[in-house]
């Protein structure tokens, strides 16, 4: 898995790397124009990466979720190439490369982002409950 930042917006894109051939790598990731036109495309990782500011491998889940064999991604991303309901906070590139990796439809991103503003509402609601 590869993470692609834009330090800007503190948001991640994710692309699954699915094969190399005569030294260049492939990928899958969700992409489009906007949310309605959002699908699976493999596309060469070069031609993507120049519109980020870092990338890094990123196959940090490895210590919790097993790993399917290389085959079995590429063939998990192949079969969801096309059309891509996409939804930020339920069905967004990091869901799809964690689905193609694991098996599991998980995104770390907005788990982290929901707790943090569930906390930041439970503050709230402290505050507006000592200041009454």
């Amino acid at each position: 898995m590869v993470r692609l930042a834009q330090n800007l917006i503190k948001v991640y894109h994710w692309q699954i790397v699915t094969y190399v051939l005569e030294g260049d790598v492939y990928t899958h990731h969700v992409t489009g124009q906007n949310e309605a036109e959002m699908s699976v495309q493999e596309e060469l990782f070069i031609t993507i990466v120049h519109y980020y500011e870092k990338c890094r491998r990123n196959n940090g889940m490895d210590a919790y979720w097993t790993p399917k064999d290389a085959a079995q991604i590429a063939k998990c991303a192949d079969c969801l190439a096309g059309e891509w309901k996409y939804d930020l906070l339920e069905q967004n590139c990091e869901h799809f490369v964690n689905f193609c990796r694991y098996g599991v439809f998980e995104s770390m991103q907005v788990k982290e982002r929901t707790l943090v503003a569930k906390m930041a509402a439970r503050g709230s609601l402290i505050a507006i409950g000592a200041s009454a």
